[in-house]
């Protein structure tokens, strides 16, 4: 039997009522709504699903409109993705449920995922275990559903999926390393330096998880309490990573221009090596938080051992790494967030020194120039 975790139904929700602190709480909150999966039509070219939320409680909810969402105007959006959550909280792109409410959403399976890939067979569809909430202040936290859906299908010599048929590409060699683009229009160059970079970033995670390297606060951090099988788990993902930005992805820059509203910056099928990148990608900075470097890197890992996008931005990792190592470890953002940060430790306090010392020269000459 196959799981299937079906990434159309990850669901962005923001709560308006009772506010909830801005930190790590004791248990994740479940909320007072009903969700089911239930198939309506079983045939050898057709899977079409039913998925429903209904609001059983007194408080109201509100939607985000990610690329994820049920309320999706990309319905045949599925990849595994890297966007900008904060944007889209600003943006205000929610869609209001209120108590008693009831939507609804039809899917066609056929468009969203390629059985004949991976062939005949029974499969479960499930949902994402948690999903994303704000108070009425924007501060986000964790919540689930009080059940968890799930729908198994007989899939019978599955016809061919057209969604995945890859378009041409082309290659640039840069300081003897080939690179491989699709329609990047010139902006391959700011790409490789991008790619050169997440290797790099990938290098200082390997180093710092290597014995016998003691499980450092920052792993806490991000991946949670010492385990020896997360670690090993973790440190085999960053050495995965090792040389292939350049050498194994094709970077594809033919993002719908429909993906700006999303704020989306880039995303991948997890069964091919192509790293999608998006206009939304270029206005991120070549080093730091959220940089274009630290994006490539999350979207190789879903590649590469198939991470998922169970939370995002940092104070939800951090949550996850609290409550749920065992899915920390696993989620692409922790990932992005533990090599930004490790590069921030390292190179970081050097960085400040420099200034410091600045400063002390500067205080000197002033002293110096009063004392004349």
């Amino acid at each position: 039997m196959r799981i299937i975790g079906f990434g159309i139904l990850i669901i962005q929700l923001a709560l308006l009522a009772a506010a909830a602190p801005a930190e790590i709480l004791d248990e994740i909150r479940v909320l007072d709504v009903d969700v089911q999966l239930r198939v309506v039509s079983l045939a050898a070219n057709s899977i079409q699903l039913i998925f429903s939320i209904a609001n059983s409680g007194r408080e109201t909810y509100q939607i985000l409109d990610t690329p994820t969402s049920i309320l999706s105007e990309l319905p045949r959006f599925t990849a595994q993705v890297s966007w900008d959550a904060e944007s889209a909280i600003k943006a205000k792109r929610f869609t209001t449920l209120r108590p008693r409410d009831n939507l609804m959403a039809t899917y066609e399976l056929y468009d969203y995922y390629d059985f004949s890939e991976s062939g005949s067979g029974t499969y479960t569809l499930t949902l994402p275990p948690y999903i994303e909430l704000l108070d009425s202040s924007g501060r986000a936290f964790l919540a689930r559903f009080s059940d968890q859906p799930k729908q198994d299908i007989q899939v019978d010599n599955p016809r061919f999926s057209v969604a995945k048929q890859k378009a041409p590409t082309y290659t640039f060699t840069s300081n003897a390393t080939a690179y491989a683009f699709r329609q990047c229009n010139g902006r391959e160059l700011i790409i490789t330096a991008a790619a050169n970079q997440s290797t790099e970033l990938g290098n200082f995670a390997v180093q710092s998880l290597q014995p016998p390297s003691p499980w450092s606060p920052l792993a806490t951090r991000w991946f949670g309490a010492f385990d020896s099988f997360r670690e090993r788990e973790i440190r085999r993902t960053y050495t995965r990573l090792n040389n292939k930005f350049a050498t194994y992805y094709t970077y594809d820059c033919t993002c719908p221009s429909t993906f700006d509203q999303f704020f989306v910056y880039a995303y991948v099928y997890t069964d091919r090596t192509d790293i999608f990148v998006c206009p939304w990608f270029f206005n991120r900075p070549g080093i730091g938080v959220t940089s274009r470097a630290a994006i490539l890197l999350h979207e190789a890992t879903h590649i590469e051992v198939s991470t998922e996008d169970y939370v995002y931005t940092r104070l939800l990792c951090l949550m996850l790494a609290w409550w749920s190592p065992g899915r920390a470890y696993m989620n692409a953002s922790s990932y992005q967030y533990y090599a930004e940060d490790l590069v921030q430790l390292r190179f970081g306090s050097m960085i400040y020194g420099v200034l410091d010392m600045g400063r002390r020269v500067i205080v000197n000459w002033l002293h110096a120039l009063v004392a004349y």
